[in-house]
């Protein structure tokens, strides 16, 4: 399997301009591609708001032509104030529930009943009159209406899916087109041992298009590659293949977030 070298090198699929799931594709000035920029994540912090990260050396250049969707996520959580009135409420609903229950328990108990617990099957036998005859007991119908506020902003997410395709047979190796670049991203992706107990972290992706940057986040983490290979089988290979890909900002989400592209504090040790 091909290794890449940190050197900087372009990984372009598609890399000619045929067999191309978008028909007739010419790479002009108006073919929108994505790229994906790995860097080493050498270390983690709390330092800072939404942390801090050291990056290292970079990987190679991921460029895909851009699918027809892409899905961008900016999500945020409102939740329901918690006043008084709505914790007084919720203790007055318990306390009505406790006393309904009571009074249910209350019908099904008499004298009678009090004289048979003296034994054992006494109390077996009421056991079982009480559950099969105890009535419902009546909710407390009430609802205090309590103004919604902000709470906080999730992280961004984008999920990609991109279409690769096989050049064809490639110096005797198929895996090339398709196998390759999906394995070395699952690899950058996921974390490396060092040890009995240590690892060293995973990549994270600098994530933007061109040539329009409508889409633009220095510092992602890759959280999912989900190929969907498919024939026909070259050599045992698969010449096309769906490649979904998830990406989560590090970086919290402000306003100034979406226009910068990352609020995060980053040490790079390649400008040292």
């Amino acid at each position: 399997m091909t290794k890449f070298a940190f050197t900087g090198t372009e990984v372009k699929r598609p890399i000619g301009n045929k067999n191309i799931p978008h028909g007739n594709f010419k790479e002009n000035k108006g073919t929108l591609w994505v790229y994906l920029k790995p860097r080493k994540l050498e270390g983690q912090g709390t330092a800072g708001r939404g942390g801090s990260i050291s990056v290292g050396g970079a990987g190679p250049t991921f460029k895909f032509l851009a699918p027809l969707d892409i899905q961008e996520t900016v999500s945020h959580t409102w939740e329901p104030y918690e006043s008084v009135q709505s914790r007084l409420a919720e203790k007055v609903r318990s306390v009505g529930k406790t006393v309904g229950e009571i009074e249910a328990l209350g019908k099904s108990f008499s004298f009678d009943t009090a004289k048979s617990l003296a034994s054992s099957e006494g109390v077996n036998d009421f056991m079982r009159k009480t559950i099969a005859n105890l009535e419902g007991a009546a909710i407390p119908k009430m609802k205090v209406d309590t103004p919604l506020v902000y709470e906080s902003s999730n992280r961004r997410n984008w999920i990609f899916n991109f279409n690769l395709v096989s050049e064809g047979i490639v110096k005797d190796s198929p895996s090339v087109d398709i196998i390759d670049v999906v394995q070395d991203l699952m690899k950058y992706s996921s974390p490396e041992s060092a040890g009995s107990i240590s690892i060293n972290l995973p990549y994270i992706f600098d994530l933007s298009t061109s040539p329009a940057s409508f889409i633009k986040a220095s510092y992602t983490a890759l959280t999912a590659v989900q190929p969907s290979y498919k024939g026909p089988y070259i050599k045992g290979y698969p010449s096309m293949c769906d490649l979904q890909l998830s990406f989560t900002d590090l970086s919290p989400l402000f306003r100034r977030t979406i226009e910068t592209g990352s609020l995060i504090n980053v040490k790079d040790n390649t400008k040292l």
